[in-house]
């Protein structure tokens, strides 16, 4: 079956961007409401406890990405007895996972109260609140949590995306009414898990509706059992090296300086967080598109297309590192007044790791795409070893700007590097020299673009909401005038709009 990737692409990013808008605005208002209605220490809470939380599950260990790329030959090839059967290993093995996240998170409950220096708000009890995390991390592996792998394999992210985007609304509302009505932060938490519930309730209803066919039964062939297990085992150094860059900085800060630089960190990396799972989106609803790409076209063909894609890719890093340079503290200024504010330096730290994860995706699409986990696999140890060794060495000597530096030099020079040559070496068959020369040449340009931008920026030097609003519309149209000014002549600009006005048009596959 050679599903539509255009057609499906299109909506799962327009799916996407909703469920994103959504889920900036509800906890804007939520972290809002609460820094003003309840204290910084409590938003200090919430980052800790979900960085915990995202540490208990690497019990997961990349199963579930195993499994959908187990899925796309199956589903270009119609094989619906293979998919029935991939959806009850699935099955089976997230009852044990969820079972192992109990126990271990039970297990791990006495330390939480280390993990955090200084005090805690006088009428919280942190075992209570940690229960709730918990039960709410857990559950999803006792309901259908593994259904979303059908709509995943199928590339209907779309439906995934409105069913969070609904669930998600659902939850914000009733947060938002419990923090003002009754400023009750168990209350606000409670309905974690009740969203949860609800979500896969739903996901299990759409994936069933679309495709009855596909139920968790039958059994696999020893080979492909073999192919998943070697997938795990590799994928498994990627999430624990995606879990350690990701979420040791709160719950390292939060030992070693307290909740209150938890909650000041997260409210800069809130921005960062809401541009890098907005790429995500982007980039998720071409991973299975590219993933039967590369099951039913040439190998030629999905180097072109990366082109296209990686050429999109550092316009878009890049001018999402301009605009966080150039509006993040005033935006910060308006939102939660000047006291909080890091120095510029910090804020320049932040920009560049966030360019640096932005880069990544149109390489991570690929490999992840093509299933190639265990070609890097002693990468994500080697970058979580640096990550977290630097960390906790250089935030005893220069704060939190040495956990942005950690995160900077594990990412730009350990894991960009690497994992672009294993698929250039493994895949492409090609050397990534041209990658790294067309690298330094986009932050050259990156840096001489931002100079321009930054310096018309700084001619409104008020705080007022008026020149915030001319600081945006500098930010975007100065920066994207000069990309096309630089790039227009190139013949991958031509490429990428040969590829924009096909999505537009819905007229054929990428």
């Amino acid at each position: 079956m050679k599903i539509d990737r255009t057609k499906n692409s299109i909506n799962g990013i327009a799916s996407g961007i909703v469920y994103k808008m959504i889920t900036l605005l509800g906890p804007f208002i939520i972290r809002t409401i609460m820094l003003h209605r309840l204290g910084s220490e409590y938003l200090g809470l919430k980052s800790l406890f979900n960085s915990i939380l995202q540490v208990l599950s690497l019990s997961e260990l990349g199963f579930g990405s195993a499994i959908v790329y187990s899925m796309y030959k199956p589903i270009a090839e119609d094989n619906n007895a293979m998919l029935c059967a991939l959806l009850g290993l699935y099955k089976k093995v997230y009852k044990v996972m969820g079972l192992l996240i109990i126990i271990i998170g039970l297990a791990t409950t006495p330390l939480v109260p280390y993990l955090i220096k200084g005090n805690v708000p006088a009428d919280i009890n942190l075992y209570v609140l940690y229960l709730i995390y918990l039960a709410n991390t857990a559950i999803s592996y006792f309901l259908y949590a593994y259904k979303g792998s059908i709509l995943n394999g199928y590339q209907r992210n779309d439906i995934l995306n409105n069913i969070k985007s609904a669930t998600s609304i659902g939850m914000y509302l009733c947060q938002i009414i419990v923090l003002v009505v009754f400023r009750n932060y168990y209350l606000y938490i409670i309905f974690l898990p009740v969203s949860t519930i609800a979500l896969n309730l739903l996901q299990n209803y759409q994936s069933s509706k679309l495709y009855p066919d596909i139920r968790p039964e039958g059994k696999i062939d020893k080979d492909v059992i073999k192919d998943i297990k070697k997938r795990v085992m590799a994928l498994a150094g990627h999430k624990i090296g995606g879990t350690v860059l990701f979420t040791f900085d709160n719950i390292v800060i939060s030992a070693f300086l307290g909740l209150t630089a938890v909650a000041f960190y997260s409210n800069y990396n809130y921005i960062v967080s809401a541009i890098l799972t907005t790429m995500n989106i982007v980039f998720q609803s071409f991973t299975a598109g590219i993933g039967n790409s590369i099951e039913v076209e040439t190998t030629e063909k999905n180097y072109k297309t990366f082109l296209k894609i990686r050429f999109m890719n550092f316009w878009m890093a890049g001018w999402c590192f301009i605009c966080y340079v150039c509006l993040a503290q005033h935006f910060m200024t308006l939102w939660i007044g000047k006291e909080y504010l890091f120095s510029f330096q910090t804020v320049v730290l932040f920009a560049i790791y966030m360019y640096v994860q932005v880069v990544r995706k149109s390489v991570q699409c690929y490999k992840d795409a093509a299933g190639m986990w265990w070609e890097d696999r002693f990468r994500p140890y080697v970058e979580a070893a640096v990550n977290l060794a630097l960390n906790i060495l250089l935030i005893n000597v220069i704060g939190l700007n040495g956990v942005l530096i950690s995160s900077i030099v594990a990412t730009a020079f350990i894991s960009l590097p690497w994992e672009t040559k294993v698929l250039y070496k493994d895949y492409f068959h090609r050397s990534c020299k041209e990658f790294v020369k067309n690298t330094f040449a986009e932050i050259a340009l990156l840096v001489l673009i931002t100079g321009a931008t930054g310096f018309l920026c700084s001619k409104f030097s008020e705080a007022g909401i008026g020149a915030f609003l001319a600081k945006i519309l500098l930010c975007i149209s100065v920066p994207n005038l000069l990309y096309y000014v630089a790039k227009r002549k190139k013949p991958q600009f031509k490429q990428m709009l040969s590829l924009i006005r096909r999505f537009g048009k819905r007229e054929e596959d990428f």
